[in-house]
């Protein structure tokens, strides 16, 4: 499985490079939603079982390493003899990028083992249904949430090596990146932290209404947690700093749970563990924009803006849930919440309009 993402992690970076966002687009999804399907079929057919679990992510692996590989082969076959490759220059490669085998290895281990802490001690310490509820509300905000964040920051990290090396700036590519993050990251959380009981009630039944809250709780670090870029620490040769951040973010996360399990219930304990993420978070985001020398006051400015009409536009939710409480009426709410934000967004943002003024004109073209 190491070697496997490995490989895919090798050509998802190089379709980045050569801009083939559609390729990554589809053969993303493709693995994704290969992956699941297997899940799904194993627990139908054979039950839930770890060895189900596993199968799926191998061959969802396989999948996706096979489609980059197969979607990309043409083109890197007919490279391969313009690389000039040698041991020297193999050699030197290897001495100037030492630092992630160094550096970035562990501290991307760190980070996974910080986000597995929960399950893991809310198991130990409370009991196998809290364990679900978190488990539900987890796969929920990270599924969606995570595949969009990994497609802007596909665009994003060659993007910002590129300005990086030629103009030795990343203020104004930061800077856009950033207000897209929030504009995205925040509005999605929002609409969680408003709804997440009734939606996973509607949706899942009244017995998960619970996991809805602990999704509530969540989206509150997942919506920090979206606005960071940690690919400015590799650009800027700077791992060393990620690895310290993460294990940082073990620590905090690791106390903090622990802290919180010992004094309370799982929600308070949760909620204990989002504060000590976002604090974390805060911390590294902090050092992010130092780096890409972006303005921290314009950073809280940009966030305080979008939050506060993320909140506007979803507060008939709150409306919703005093009222009748029925799927459809939730549903309702949620798209006069999207529409009010979107509204908000086009009037505010100039660069949409004329992304939506260019898509307009291109529509009427070709009707005629």
């Amino acid at each position: 499985v190491t070697l496997l993402g490995g490989l895919r992690n090798i050509l998802e970076f190089w379709n980045a490079r050569e801009q083939q966002f559609g390729t990554l687009a589809w053969t993303e999804v493709a693995a994704f939603l290969t992956e699941r399907l297997l899940h799904i079929l194993w627990g139908i057919q054979l039950g839930a079982s770890v060895s189900g679990l596993f199968t799926g992510q191998i061959l969802g692996s396989i999948l996706g390493a096979g489609l980059l590989l197969g979607a990309t082969a043409a083109t890197l076959l007919a490279k391969l003899p313009q690389a000039a490759l040698s041991y020297r220059l193999l050699r030197e490669t290897a001495a100037h990028h030492k630092k992630f085998p160094y550096f970035n290895t562990w501290s991307i281990l760190l980070n996974t083992c910080s986000l597995q802490l929960p399950p893991l001690l809310l198991g130990a310490f409370i009991s196998s249904s809290a364990v679900g509820y978190y488990a539900l509300g987890y796969k929920v905000i990270n599924t969606p949430i995570s595949m969009l964040k990994q497609s802007i920051t596909k665009v994003f990290f060659p993007s910002a090596a590129r300005a990086h090396h030629e103009y030795g700036s990343l203020t104004s590519i930061v800077e856009s990146f950033f207000t897209r993050l929030a504009q995205v990251g925040i509005f999605s959380m929002a609409a969680i932290a408003f709804s997440g009981p009734s939606l996973f009630a509607g949706l899942f039944g009244p017995q998960w209404r619970e996991a809805g809250v602990y999704a509530q709780i969540l989206s509150f670090s997942y919506a920090v947690s979206f606005l960071t870029l940690p690919q400015i620490f590799i650009i800027c040769n700077r791992q060393e700093l990620s690895l310290v951040m993460n294990m940082l973010m073990l620590l905090v996360r690791g106390g903090s749970l622990v802290l919180g399990l010992n004094l309370a219930s799982p929600r308070v304990a949760l909620g204990i563990f989002v504060a000590g993420s976002i604090t974390a978070l805060l911390f590294s985001l902090n050092w992010q924009l130092r780096l890409a020398r972006v303005s921290r006051l314009w950073a809280l400015k940009t966030v305080a803006c979008y939050s506060a009409a993320a909140c506007l536009a979803f507060a008939p939710i709150k409306l919703f849930a005093w009222t009748n409480e029925t799927l459809p009426r939730l549903f309702g709410a949620l798209g006069l919440g999207c529409l009010i934000y979107g509204g908000y967004l086009v009037s505010r943002d100039r660069e949409i309009r004329q992304f939506l003024f260019d898509r307009l004109v291109l529509l009427r073209h070709k009707t005629e």
